[in-house]
């Protein structure tokens, strides 16, 4: 999956992103914290907002609602 550019992250960012939220609490490898912390900074986002657009690009493909 390729991140989705700056601009329109901005935009999902500042609509969907910013409803009401629950918290979770989850286990990763190193790895896959280490890639999540990468993806995060090098988008300018959190580590949260990584996870949302990475499941809701994911659902979309599954065709998942």
């Amino acid at each position: 999956m390729s991140i989705v550019n700056t601009n329109v992250l901005t935009m999902l960012i500042q609509s969907k992103y910013f409803m009401a939220k629950k918290s979770n609490t989850f286990r990763l490898t190193d790895e896959c914290n280490d890639l999540l912390k990468k993806l995060s900074e090098k988008q300018g986002v959190s580590q949260a907002a990584i996870i949302e657009i990475l499941v809701r690009d994911e659902a979309k493909k599954q065709k998942v609602k």
